[in-house]
């Protein structure tokens, strides 16, 4: 089940340079590629879950979702 469905992920659009400014610190999980995606998707598990402290890209780039969900199975 997604992280969207349960309530622990949101998706925002707006100026990213501020977005990414008020992330600075975040212990959830937040995405890097804005520009490509039109979109920050922004998430925090408070169970720990698997994207608590990462940082990436959507389907691709320097690190993506996958890479980084297949690294912690």
């Amino acid at each position: 089940m997604s992280l969207h469905a349960q309530g622990k992920a949101v998706d925002v659009r707006g100026p990213y340079g501020c977005i990414y400014a008020q992330l600075k610190g975040w212990s959830g999980g937040y995405s890097t590629d804005s520009g490509r995606v039109q979109h920050i998707h922004i998430s925090y598990d408070d169970a720990g879950g698997r994207e608590m402290g990462l940082r990436f890209a959507h389907g691709g780039g320097r690190r993506s979702w996958r890479e980084a969900n297949a690294r912690m199975r």
